[in-house]
């Protein structure tokens, strides 16, 4: 049985450790792309693909700094928080 289970959850685990790797890339394009080319068609991909990720990022940000900077931290953030999700999972797979 632990080894049926391991052999559905590892590939699983590793699944979403990739996902968790391409969306943090996926940010760090959408990031550099505001700078570069802020209406390219490359800029809105990403940004259709990262609204969604670093929409509450922003809330909590807005409400934690009630003085809006000019700086976006949502990205970094939205980073961290996938990098220990990965972390998670990676811990997950080696216990299996």
């Amino acid at each position: 049985m632990g080894s049926t289970l391991t052999s559905v959850l590892a590939p699983i685990l590793k699944g979403l450790v990739l996902l968790c790797d391409v969306l943090s890339v996926i940010i760090c394009v959408n990031s550099v792309m505001s700078i570069i080319s802020p209406m390219g068609k490359v800029r809105e991909f990403t940004s259709t693909l990262c609204e969604p990720l670093l929409a509450p990022f922003r809330n909590l940000l807005d409400k934690l700094v009630k003085n809006n900077t000019p700086f976006d931290f949502s990205p970094m953030m939205a980073i961290l928080a996938l990098y220990a999700l990965s972390a998670l999972f990676s811990v997950w797979m080696a216990r299996l």
